[in-house]
């Protein structure tokens, strides 16, 4: 009976884990969350039920009842699942009268709001240990992150949340509201979408502790107009600068090695720029849609992706160069500006014909040449 019972207890522990699989998405008070191979959970969506009584605030009542608090519980199967994790998801949920909104549109005050908009304050608990990309980037009025100031791997710096752990700045909020920024110096990674959407800054200052830009670190950063890359930085993520198209002024140092994919594209703004001789990769589309009209690429260059620059720039490369050979084969216009070698070599060195009559010699106007 003993025995009988020690296994029937076992079974008891053990169902619960087998009724969650890792990979399982499951919803939680209108949010959405995926298990995770050690049981724990991470949130991909933001959810928030709004009752009619919301109709009736303000725009400043509905600040007093901003802050988003990220639990550090939730409850599925019959299990207390620890949230240890945010990932990015692709649609925010919302709850208002009863009805599920799968768009972001919410009525209030004869107005559209959206989730995004409502939220000016994200706490943040300290079971949360991964944060994969910045989940925030669509939030245009946060402007308070909260994480304890003893969490063990997240930290804020004048309001900026970074990641101790891997020296990461992960999000810039939207809502803070000064034009220029300066990285702290010992940070190594600008995060995946850290600014991206960021609609008042315009120039940022960039340490030579910096490593990586993420990719769509700085997307559809319209103001943008000012940026220096330090030596240090040997990646440009994809999408890093694309669609902000105020970017006119960059400079990539010395020491930098990978231009993402489209990591320049759609800056309209952006009419000239440097590449360092250190530089090897250029991905897809890295400068399409930008007003360069030349560009010099060095020798170093021995990846170049499709469609990289515009169709009418003219590439300035080196003679038997993987450039050279690149723009030769994808139809893009090129010259040898450093060649010193005599252009019309091409005319000397032929043996000289017998002469065999004035019948056989061709008289041609070589005017041209002078």
């Amino acid at each position: 009976m003993k025995k009988c019972l020690l296994v029937l207890l076992c079974l008891m522990m053990i169902l619960p884990c087998a009724l969650a699989e890792e990979g399982e998405m499951f919803s939680y008070n209108n949010s959405q969350y995926v298990l995770q191979e050690d049981g724990s959970a991470a949130q991909t969506t933001f959810g928030l039920y709004l009752s009619s009584t919301y109709n009736t605030l303000s725009s400043d009542g509905i600040k007093k009842f901003s802050s988003y608090y990220i639990p550090d519980t939730v409850f599925y199967n019959d299990q207390t699942i620890r949230v240890t994790a945010l990932r990015s998801g692709n649609i925010v949920r919302i709850f208002y009268d009863n009805r599920n909104y799968t768009t972001t549109n919410i009525p209030l005050d004869n107005t559209i709001y959206t989730f995004e908009a409502w939220v000016y304050q994200i706490d943040i608990p300290s079971s949360i240990k991964s944060i994969e990309t910045n989940v925030f980037y669509n939030f245009p009025n946060l402007s308070t992150i909260y994480v304890a100031p003893d969490h063990n791997v997240f930290a804020l710096i004048k309001g900026v949340l970074f990641d101790k752990t891997s020296f990461s700045l992960i999000s810039y909020p939207r809502g803070l509201t000064a034009k220029k920024y300066a990285i702290p110096q010992g940070i190594k990674r600008v995060g995946d979408q850290a600014f991206m959407n960021n609609t008042v800054l315009n120039s940022i200052t960039i340490p030579d502790s910096i490593v990586e830009i993420g990719v769509s670190a700085f997307q559809y950063c319209k103001e943008l107009n000012n940026v220096v890359l330090p030596g240090s930085v040997k990646t440009i993520g994809n999408q890093a600068f694309a669609n902000s198209s105020s970017l006119s002024n960059i400079t990539l140092s010395e020491g930098l090695e990978t231009i993402g994919t489209r990591a320049f594209a759609n800056c309209g703004g952006l009419r000239s720029i440097t590449l360092p001789e250190s530089l090897k990769t250029i991905g897809d589309n890295a400068f399409e849609n930008t007003s360069l009209t030349s560009l010099n690429i060095p020798a170093s260059v021995t990846s170049i992706g499709a469609n990289a620059f515009p169709k009418g720039c003219l590439l300035h490369v080196e003679r038997d160069s993987y450039a050279a050979r690149w723009a030769y084969e994808n139809n893009y216009r090129y010259d040898y500006p450093n060649d010193t070698s005599d252009p019309l070599s091409w005319l000397n060195g032929a043996e000289e014909e017998p002469d065999t009559g004035a019948e056989n010699l061709i008289t041609t106007d070589t005017s041209w040449l002078n």
